[in-house]
């Protein structure tokens, strides 16, 4: 007795092409979140090495610049994060 494959994969539930696409686009998303927030994080680490000059020109005080650079992993602007929304 011979099963074709959609009733050995589809037909038993274990998966199908919807669930596949879904897993994998899910992945997708959590794997470029993650590099998001690595950018950021080197983003936040390099305002805080900045010279003093360089934040007064773009209107940042050396403590906001500190300030911003021990912000969480995880805290992410909103605005950047549009696309990665799982």
């Amino acid at each position: 007795m011979s099963i074709d494959q959609s009733q050995s994969v589809a037909g038993i539930g274990l998966c199908d092409q919807t669930t596949s696409v879904s897993i994998t686009e899910k992945l997708k998303k959590a794997v470029a979140l993650a590099v998001l927030r690595f950018q950021v994080r080197r983003e936040r680490k390099m305002l805080a090495t900045l010279p003093v000059g360089l934040l007064k020109d773009m209107g940042i005080s050396q403590h906001q610049a500190h300030i911003e650079s021990m912000r969480s992993f995880n805290d992410v602007p909103e605005s950047r994060t549009l696309n990665y929304t799982a």
